[in-house]
């Protein structure tokens, strides 16, 4: 099957993320849980692998593969050093 990446990475992948993301997805976690249900990324309890779908998109996102939605919250905007 091969890494995640590598599975969405190819082209047949890439145009079913781009038609899904073309129909008004807002949530990147919203669209990482389709694709790992689509795709069937789960782990061996069966659990989705949404963190690294979600590592996945990014990626193909920052080589211009695709273009995610904006991300809803942006907490580590908010973290301090608390030394």
């Amino acid at each position: 099957m091969g890494s995640i990446k590598a599975v969405l990475s190819r082209v047949a992948s890439l145009a079913v993320i781009q038609k899904r993301l073309e129909s008004g997805e807002e949530s990147r976690t919203r669209l990482a849980r389709w694709v790992c249900g689509g795709f069937q990324l789960h782990d061996m309890r069966g659990k989705p692998r949404v963190s690294s779908c979600l590592k996945a998109l990014r990626d193909l996102e920052r080589e211009g593969k695709l273009q995610l939605p904006p991300p809803v919250l942006n907490i580590v905007q908010h973290w301090r050093l608390r030394r």
